[in-house]
């Protein structure tokens, strides 16, 4: 859970970087921090960057009304996502192990 919640406090706050030196050196660790997760968890840049983006996805869909025709071409254009439906174990993965890691 850690990375996915360090991802998006890189994805907030890149935009912010070069203005402020204590906001580049934050985002300089969590960059780091993310690096090391990923190596201690045996798992690939690509393959939480699609778990990300699926929780993304939710998150839009959750925050917005929609039409189920709306979501079911989205669905068909988004390979992405569908992907990301794919991974949700390593998601599940990656929360116990953060848990447990505490």
């Amino acid at each position: 859970m850690a990375i996915l919640i360090s991802m998006h406090i890189s994805l907030l706050n890149e935009p912010s970087r070069g203005q402020f030196s204590k906001l580049d050196k934050l985002l300089d660790e969590q960059l780091q921090n993310q690096q090391g997760w990923r190596k201690e968890l045996g798992i690939k840049k690509e393959e939480v960057d699609t778990v990300y983006a699926f929780i993304q996805w939710c998150d839009r869909l959750s925050s917005h009304p929609v039409s189920a025709g709306t979501v079911a071409k989205n669905l068909q254009n988004s390979k992405r996502s569908i992907t990301s439906c794919k991974n949700l174990l390593l998601y599940s993965q990656i929360a116990r192990y953060m848990c447990s890691y505490n």
